[in-house]
């Protein structure tokens, strides 16, 4: 019995146009076997729609498909591949993964060194999309997602870039208000030590939106875990100035004295 051809496949726009229509239509036989085939680079094809393979694992949800080829080879994706425009006036694949909720799978994507994305790689604009990732995350209500992401990275959501206008006119927290998942972003853990940044953020919910989450009880809870993380210190600063001082402390503290 023949060995399977491991031969990688030519880069070229018939093969980005087989491998998008093998996703589109759920061929799962011609992706198994084109798989050993494949490397990073063919997934940045552009097809005859101008929409690459990695658009269209995006959409489909095939990036788990995508780690299992490229994983032992370590032939990982780069950040620049996802913020790579193609159809559709400018998305990029982080656009369809922001908006399905895969971004923790895009992320994988990228090699175990890389820790999930920053607020700063989802708000990028295309050069023909006022658009970002996070203004699709907000529209298809895929918060838990993005959030996710940031904290994998060591961040969380800032007010700023949920305040930033797109191509509609609409901020991310105006998309995220009419898709209903305001809940998922004013969580009070996240927002923690930053009161005054919650604060300028809830000023921009409409009425209707104050009906989906209670900002009141989440600027209070908010401000309670502020207190919690800073009075263990400040006590700890309170009874170490009601210690007794040693010898040496005292010394010193006599030399100050005029």
């Amino acid at each position: 019995m023949n060995a399977p051809d491991q031969t990688p496949l030519p880069l070229t726009p018939q093969i980005g146009s087989l491998l998008c229509d093998a996703m589109q239509k759920g061929k799962v036989e011609v992706l198994k076997d084109l798989g050993s085939r494949l490397t990073s680079r063919h997934f940045l094809i552009p097809s005859h729609e101008e929409c690459t393979p990695l658009h269209k694992a995006a959409i489909y949800g095939l990036f788990p498909w995508m780690a299992s080829i490229l994983s032992p080879a370590q032939d990982w994706l780069t950040l620049a591949d996802f913020h790579r425009g193609a159809f559709q006036g400018g998305t990029t694949p982080l656009h369809p993964a922001a908006g399905q909720g895969r971004l923790e799978a895009a992320a994988a994507l990228l090699g175990p060194e890389k820790k999930g994305f920053s607020q700063e790689e989802l708000t990028v604009f295309t050069t023909n999309l006022r658009y970002t990732p996070l203004h699709a995350a907000a529209q298809r209500g895929e918060f838990a997602s993005y959030v996710a992401v940031l904290k994998m990275a060591g961040e969380g959501p800032a007010a700023a870039p949920l305040l930033m206008p797109g191509s509609n006119k609409k901020t991310p927290l105006q998309l995220a208000e009419e898709s209903g998942c305001l809940r998922t972003l004013f969580v009070p853990a996240l927002w923690a030590g930053r009161t005054a940044e919650l604060m300028e953020l809830t000023r921009h919910v409409s009425e209707e939106g104050r009906r989906q989450v209670d900002l009141d009880r989440v600027l209070h809870e908010t401000l309670l875990i502020g207190r919690r993380r800073i009075e263990p210190a400040a006590f700890r600063g309170a009874a170490r100035a009601a210690l007794p001082l040693t010898g040496a402390e005292s010394w010193k503290a006599g030399e100050r004295r005029p």
